[in-house]
């Protein structure tokens, strides 16, 4: 049973991977956004606009919706208008920034194009300065995280590489024959406890439980060679989240994006942010890897 269950589980990673990944390798359908300024500095209480072409790419005709993503400045109001229209559509992004110290720092936003099947993903940034700042003495506004799809590899590649280094430390400090011996044996007991348990039989019981001890000290070994690999698997995580996160420009900076929504995964519009584009890479390529490199027992 358990086994069905991760093999579905990572049947649905596997999935979830290479259904978000070829999105953010070009604008399917010759799909066309551009945002200018990219970049926009405001100051808090103020209102600041960009604007936004969206084209189907194939001179006018057909219609485009856009749609506003990412992690907004507290209680702020931004809106895009007109959200849809016939390509080429020209639109303004308006940005209202709550007049408070909470709005200050760096977003990271987005633009999302829709026309039919086709989607395309353009990212820009909103620089909000302290209170009280000169807009004017600002200093260079800086894109926040990385473009697409260049951002959704680098985590991919990532996740492959720490998933590699556990599978390879595995094979070099567990013993993996001795492993699945251990594991067939303790699996024999239980096996046999649960028929001995349905056919009520008690002297079979009786004599299980006097190897029951034995069977414990097996599953004790079992998992104390496993926790050899945990500081070499949980270091290079920890460097991952405490130096590759702030490179990327934090959590909820957006890296990849989805044809359709995966629950709890992905924003309704199909948006993945770092946290879970990571989980769901780790998770696929850890199991792909440990079958392999045949660390499984």
């Amino acid at each position: 049973m358990k086994a069905s269950v991760r093999a579905v589980l990572s049947l649905i990673a596997v999935l979830s991977v290479f259904a978000v990944i070829p999105p953010g390798v070009a604008a399917q359908g010759g799909l066309e956004t551009t945002v200018s300024p990219q970049c926009v500095v405001a100051l808090p209480g103020t209102t600041v606009t960009s604007q936004v072409t969206g084209s189907t790419g194939q001179g006018s005709g057909g219609q485009v919706g856009l749609t506003l993503v990412g992690a907004f400045p507290h209680n702020s109001s931004l809106t895009v208008a007109p959200a849809s229209g016939a390509s080429p559509l020209d639109a303004t992004i308006s940005m209202r920034i709550e007049n408070s110290t909470q709005a200050s720092g760096s977003y990271q936003l987005g633009i999302l194009a829709r026309s039919g099947d086709a989607s395309k993903l353009t990212l820009f940034t909103l620089q909000v300065l302290n209170p009280g700042a000169n807009i004017s003495q600002a200093l260079e506004c800086s894109q926040v995280g990385l473009p697409i799809p260049t951002s959704t590899f680098v985590v991919a590649a990532t996740s492959i590489g720490l998933g590699l280094t556990t599978q390879v430390a595995t094979r070099l400090l567990v013993d993996l024959n001795s492993e699945r011996r251990m594991k067939t044996e303790v699996n024999a007991f239980n096996k046999e406890k649960r028929a001995a348990t349905l056919s009520k039989d008690t002297a079979k019981l009786d004599k299980l439980k006097k190897k029951e001890p034995a069977i414990k000290q097996t599953q004790a070994k079992i998992s104390s060679a496993r926790l050899k690999v945990v500081p070499i698997t949980f270091l290079p995580l920890l460097a991952f989240y405490y130096l590759m996160t702030p490179l990327l420009g934090g959590y909820n900076i957006i890296v990849a994006l989805s044809p359709f929504s995966i629950p709890y995964l992905t924003e309704s519009t199909g948006v993945m942010v770092l946290f879970w584009w990571y989980l769901v890479c780790s998770f696929t390529f850890s199991s792909l890897l440990a079958k392999l490199l045949r660390t499984t027992t």
